[in-house]
């Protein structure tokens, strides 16, 4: 497979990070959601097409196929977009991608998933009093500037 332009994923990937900030913004705030998260989720769908897991998505956990789509796409051995991505941002997507799956079960998996968010307000030096949708935001947040200040140097 042949690999497309690095700025145009560099874009893409800061993009998909903010949809999902916002979506999770949403969720906290009483819009409805429903227009929005439609656009975004359509949006990310043309990102990550064909990868985008659209049973995932249409089920409610866009979450999780956005950060499968991240992972495949820019993290994977065959991945589309080579772009030179910190250790901080691999390990926090990971993570992410750990917690969006434990989280479908949050009742059996709360334990492990507060344990995976404090680990990463760690790596980013954050707050761990936050509840747990402000400390995803702001680990979104984290890893977009992490990504836009390695593109600037």
């Amino acid at each position: 497979m042949q690999n497309k332009p690095n700025h145009s994923g560099t874009l893409i990937l800061e993009e998909t990070l903010f949809i999902l900030q916002e979506c999770l913004q949403v969720d906290r705030s009483c819009f409805p959601a429903s227009t929005i998260e439609n656009h975004h989720i359509q949006k990310l769908k043309t990102f990550y097409s064909p990868r985008f897991d659209f049973d995932h998505s249409e089920s409610g956990s866009y979450f999780f196929a956005t950060l499968q789509s991240i992972h495949v796409c820019f993290i994977d051995k065959n991945a589309d977009y080579k772009i030179s991505l910190s250790r901080n941002f691999k390990i926090s997507l990971e993570c992410l991608l750990d917690i969006s799956m434990l989280s479908m079960n949050y009742r059996k998996n709360k334990h492990i998933v507060i344990e995976q968010l404090i680990s990463l307000s760690g790596i980013w030096g954050l707050n761990t009093t936050l509840d747990i949708q402000s400390l995803i935001i702001q680990i979104l947040e984290e890893m977009r500037a992490d990504l836009v200040g390695k593109t600037q140097i």
